[in-house]
């Protein structure tokens, strides 16, 4: 029997704008049946970032120069976004745990021309930090790798 297409993993790929920070992606989600959230925070409302995840996906960054990354913690300061010094796009974040690491990364830093379902509004600042990490974990991609270990030290 065949695979329909939406059985079949694809691979995203992006960075910032100037190739500093990128990231890879294997994901069975079709990403114009998803729709991305928008963080009402004002960072990420600021920054006009829309979040793609998949939990059963996996994720990796791989950054040229680390010295060119601005690590800023979120509002509760239990997860980091990760933006470009030089060009300033923030690609995405990173919640690092004893269990793992957990992360999303903007849509509008993928490679291509996605076309992606409406935006779903999300706001994480009604939640506890406890319910933060536990909507994020379930959300976000649970198998995320960085192959910079100074980035790993960076962030940690």
């Amino acid at each position: 029997m065949s695979k329909t297409i939406s059985e079949i993993a694809s691979t995203l790929n992006g960075s910032c704008h100037c190739g500093n920070i990128r990231f890879y992606i294997e994901s069975n989600v079709n990403p114009s049946s998803f729709s991305p959230r928008e963080c009402d925070c004002d960072f990420c409302q600021k920054h006009g970032v829309q979040y793609f995840s998949d939990n059963d996906g996996s994720l990796s960054f791989a950054v040229k120069d680390e010295t060119r990354i601005q690590k800023y913690k979120t509002g509760n300061r239990i997860a980091d976004f990760l933006v470009c010094s030089d060009c300033g796009v923030m690609v995405g974040i990173v919640l690092i745990l004893e269990e793992g690491k957990f992360g999303a990364v903007n849509c509008r830093a993928i490679d291509g021309n996605q076309v992606w379902g409406d935006p779903m509004d999300v706001s994480p600042q009604c939640l506890s930090e406890e319910q933060k990490i536990s909507r994020w974990k379930s959300a976000w991609f649970a198998n995320v790798s960085i192959q910079d270990a100074d980035l790993m030290t960076l962030l940690e």
